[in-house]
């Protein structure tokens, strides 16, 4: 895909899971994250121009010491799919995901995410 962003995208120090609503299963690790979309590490192949209803997990954000008071279990949000590349792992691929639905909450989050875990 020949579109890229004019936005950078600031790496993490953490790998910070996304579930996937319909299944609560991991489908990848954020890598990097921006406000308007995040590049996610899976082991499997995603479908491309999808779009996924995610959510953090509020427990896997308090494990990386990012939040300590919040009451939701988890922090829902709508991501399209975009593009994908294979890692320099071999074993992981790439996927470019817009933010398409989320909350400010979420954004919250997204925002607190970069200041305490972020490589600036």
């Amino acid at each position: 895909m020949s579109e890229r962003r004019n936005i950078n995208r600031l790496n993490l120090l953490l790998l910070i899971p996304v579930r996937n609503v319909d299944g609560n299963d991991v489908l990848g690790y954020i890598a990097n994250i921006n406000e308007n979309g995040i590049l996610l590490l899976s082991k499997n192949n995603i479908e491309l121009e999808k779009t996924f209803s995610l959510s953090l997990c509020v427990q896997d954000l308090k494990e990386a010491f990012v939040f300590k008071k919040i009451t939701q279990e988890c922090i829902p949000f709508e991501a399209q799919s975009r593009w994908f590349d294979k890692d320099d792992n071999q074993d992981f691929h790439k996927t470019g995901f817009q933010f398409t639905s989320i909350s400010s909450e979420a954004h919250k989050a997204i925002r607190q995410l970069v200041s305490n875990i972020a490589e600036i």
